[in-house]
């Protein structure tokens, strides 16, 4: 019988050479028994090894904003706000000794001005390996202007129920994250120049951003000569419309669009579906986007939550909440699983309709619809399930109206 047995470079390992020399040395020891003494003094040795490594659980030990993410999964310049031109929001959550299979999960609010936190998306990251640390992160992107006001991210290990949540705020005065020394941006010439976002930027600033569009540009070109190459192969139409979607313009989000919808012609999956429904919405035509979202749900190998994360931010950003509340009880009548999380997006939008509604009978009507599905959710909860905090934050909101 072969034992591989791993020690580390201490005094642990010399001790058992020294004891196996010895044994050696004095002859007259049968083989058993050099093993059995080998074993017992690699057991205590080792033993107490495995028990500090056992103590050591997943904990989250920080969660921060980022301007974006890099090509490798590292943060960019960390933030503190975000204008309303950002393209995307970025969270990072730093987790201590992650297994493989540790998952973080990701929510991020909205919260109107007098009101509670509305969720408006959620992400789950996992890992696929073992590491002293891992950054897990989750990015959100609108495809227009957010909002302004004040938002917050959340973030939790999978089976626990305490957070990490950082405030945050979008307003039209933040300024880029390469210039936040305090001083006014000022280019070569000494003048002043205000960007897209209402924000000062730099002659660097201003390089830098024709920089990183002139690579979207070259890449959106390289993606165009392979599509010419192969213009009937899906991968090749695929990254080419995600190119154009990159772009950030309304032609080339009109170009994404085409590609999106032949491509969901030929292979409505979910995934293609969540694309063509996002190019819908950056281009305001909130009515497809709508329906797109909603079909999503008719594959019943595949979660809706997607599809609600993305019917709820919808909602939200073209204010119809009719439209949204429409989509969801679909869901409910449709689907079977998931449905506490379908339970949870539709009472945000009752709540929330309550807030707009002017005349009281209706508010009240809406109040009284709001509390039904967070007790249906609430009750087919599993015990321990992370979804309770959601049900409490929402029946603390509904309470405040």
């Amino acid at each position: 019988m072969l034992v591989a047995v791993s020690f580390p470079h201490d005094e642990s390992y010399w001790l058992i050479l020294w004891m196996v020399r010895a044994c050696l040395e004095k002859g007259g020891i049968s083989m058993r028994k050099l093993f059995f003494h080998f074993v017992t003094l690699c057991m205590s040795c080792v033993a107490p090894l495995y028990v500090a490594c056992a103590t050591e659980l997943p904990s989250l030990s920080g969660l921060f904003l980022s301007f974006g993410v890099n090509a490798d999964g590292s943060p960019q310049e960390r933030v503190t706000a975000y204008s309303p031109g950002a393209p995307r929001m970025a969270a990072f959550a730093e987790c201590r000794n992650t297994a493989v299979g540790t998952t973080v999960h990701f929510s991020w609010y909205i919260v109107p001005p007098g009101r509670g936190r509305i969720l408006f998306a959620e992400y789950a990251a996992k890992s696929p390996v073992r590491r002293k640390t891992t950054l897990f992160h989750s990015t959100v992107s609108l495809g227009k202007e957010w909002p302004e006001g004040d938002y917050v991210v959340e973030a939790r290990l999978e089976g626990e129920t305490s957070v990490k949540s950082v405030a945050f705020s979008v307003k039209k005065t933040v300024p880029p994250p390469e210039n936040r020394s305090g001083g006014e941006a000022k280019t070569p010439a000494g003048g002043r120049r205000r960007g897209d976002a209402g924000a000062f930027r730099s002659a660097k600033d201003s390089a830098l951003e024709q920089e990183e569009r002139a690579d979207r540009e070259r890449r959106l070109a390289e993606k165009e000569a392979v599509f010419r190459k192969n213009p009937s192969d899906f991968s090749a139409v695929l990254e080419l419309a995600d190119a154009y979607a990159a772009m950030d313009a309304a032609a080339s989000a009109s170009l994404a669009l085409v590609l999106y919808k032949g491509l969901a012609e030929s292979s409505p999956s979910d995934m293609m579906l969540a694309r063509l429904a996002d190019a819908y919405a950056r281009l305001f035509r909130y009515d497809r986007a709508f329906t797109t979202a909603l079909r999503r749900t008719w594959n019943p190998l595949v979660s809706p939550e997607g599809a609600v994360s993305q019917i709820l931010l919808f909602s939200l950003a073209s204010g119809d909440l009719d439209r949204g509340i429409d989509c969801l009880l679909h869901i409910l009548r449709e689907r079977a699983d998931e449905r506490e999380s379908v339970l949870l997006a539709l009472a945000a939008l009752y709540i929330e309709k309550s807030g707009t509604a002017r005349d009281r009978s209706l508010r009240e009507e809406y109040r009284s619809a709001a509390a039904a599905s967070l007790d249906e959710a609430e009750g087919s909860l599993p015990g321990g399930s992370g979804m309770s905090e959601s049900v409490l934050l929402l029946r603390k909101e509904l309470e405040e109206r």
